[in-house]
């Protein structure tokens, strides 16, 4: 099977993968409508646009982003990533087709589905989404070849193209779900709404979660200080951490600008930190190398443990209240939905990607332990980032277990696999780094 044709046959099969997760997202929370056919397409005849005001932007602009990346996967599936002559450029047409049939398809099913609502907004939102995937497509190919050639070649070119990859995705995250605002009467609503300030936005009932989400600002920086470094050894600790505060200024300015967004001043400076803090632990990997730093961590794991675990369950509220009975808590596991994302569907935007990522960086550390424990030479079975993952779900489940004790929690099983991801993710990137810093040893970098 020749390299093209390989990619797109990897390309149809995330195309279906995703296509599954498109239509298991839509449906959710899977609640029956008693409808008959003819009432359905009555209803769906009838759809009207409505007139959405802020607050309902995010979940509209959710469904343009949702369907960027089927759309692009789409192009790629049909036409591959190279040149394409003028003539296959028709084939967009029937990528447009085929997503729009499933945009159409998914929004007429939901009638069937309480409590899901159908508007052309939907629909119209589905669209855009299905033009920027082509669009993504069309002039964005050649630039995601680039990167993915360069992670191929290996050397100093592979660490610019990761540092692209992880900036690009990081902006993306903390910009989601892109709800800007739109008018002076918005801007004000803002400025009134406390989602601002100087030092810390808003009030911090809970100090865990206020930490844990001030610790996020430092971990999600991290390792693009890490690849700074590795990039640009030259470049001075000051000149990362100037960088870092503008690049957090801006970050900052565009999140006043979001209807959901939180903007503080102190994220500025932490942002900056975690930069510095990942330059750090990137010279140290350059001067003594990954196998140093891997011993490091893995000696230091009994000493960390426990603080850790403790960490864990006071951020899933083991101790913000008194504990049920053992019996108590065991009738409660009957009321759990298993269903993934469930409880996702039933909070925010904004809120479902904050619980997602901080359950992330929470897991995170086990993909890192993992890598240590295998860059120290211990024997394990089935190495990589599948036995990390598995590890993550052996830690997390009795965490969200513990939640049965406390009468305001639940268990989420959906945070086990954010878990198995985060920390299967955390170990490829490590390795990654590992496998870099070897080639530069070799010297193989430009």
């Amino acid at each position: 099977m020749t390299p093209i044709s390989a990619t797109r046959r990897h390309a149809f099969w995330i195309f279906a993968a995703y296509l599954l997760f498109i239509v298991y997202g839509s449906l959710l929370p899977f609640e029956y409508r008693d409808y008959n056919l003819a009432q359905a397409i009555e209803h769906f005849a009838a759809i009207r646009y409505l007139n959405l005001g802020v607050n309902s932007r995010a979940d509209w602009l959710a469904n343009i982003v949702l369907y960027v990346p089927l759309a692009y996967l789409g192009c790629v599936w049909i036409l591959g990533m190279r040149a394409v002559s003028a003539g296959r450029y028709l084939a967009l047409l029937m990528v447009f087709t085929i997503c729009l049939a499933v945009a159409v398809t998914v929004e007429f099913t939901q009638i069937f589905f309480a409590p899901r609502t159908v508007s052309l907004n939907d629909l119209l939102a589905e669209v855009l989404g299905i033009l920027g995937g082509i669009s993504l497509w069309a002039f964005g190919r050649r630039r995601v070849v680039q990167l993915r050639d360069a992670f191929a070649v290996g050397g100093r070119q592979s660490v610019l193209a990761a540092i692209a990859t992880y900036g690009m995705v990081y902006i993306t995250l903390s910009l989601f779900p892109y709800d800007f605002l739109v008018s002076p009467r918005e801007i004000a609503w803002k400025l009134e709404s406390g989602s601002q300030g100087w030092l810390i936005a808003g009030s911090c009932s809970n100090w865990l979660r206020c930490v844990a989400r001030l610790a996020g600002d430092i971990m999600a920086t991290a390792p693009l200080g890490v690849l700074i470094r590795l990039a640009f050894p030259h470049v001075s600790l000051r000149q990362i951490f100037s960088a870092g505060l503008a690049l957090s200024l801006a970050l900052e300015a565009l999140q006043f600008m979001l209807a959901s967004g939180t903007s503080q001043g102190l994220s500025v400076v932490l942002r900056g930190a975690g930069l510095v803090g990942g330059a750090m632990i990137g010279e140290w990997l350059q001067r003594m190398g990954a196998a140093p730093f891997a011993r490091f961590i893995w000696r230091a794991t009994p000493f960390i443990a426990l603080p850790y675990l403790l960490l864990l369950a006071a951020a899933a509220g083991w101790f913000s209240e008194p504990w049920l009975s053992p019996g108590e808590a065991l009738m409660r596991l009957t009321e759990v939905r298993v269903m993934p994302f469930y409880y996702h569907y039933f909070s925010s935007e904004p809120s479902a990607m904050a619980s997602l990522l901080a359950n992330a960086a929470m897991y995170a550390p086990v993909g890192g332990l993992m890598w240590a424990r295998h860059a120290c030479g211990v024997r394990v079975i089935n190495r990589g980032a599948l036995t990390a993952a598995l590890w993550a779900v052996v830690l997390a489940l009795p965490i969200e277990l513990g939640k049965l004790l406390a009468a305001s929690k639940h268990p989420d099983f959906t945070n086990l696999l954010i878990a198995a991801g985060a920390a299967a993710v955390t170990y490829a990137l490590a390795s990654w780094i590992e496998h870099a810093l070897a080639r530069n040893s070799t010297g193989k970098t430009e």
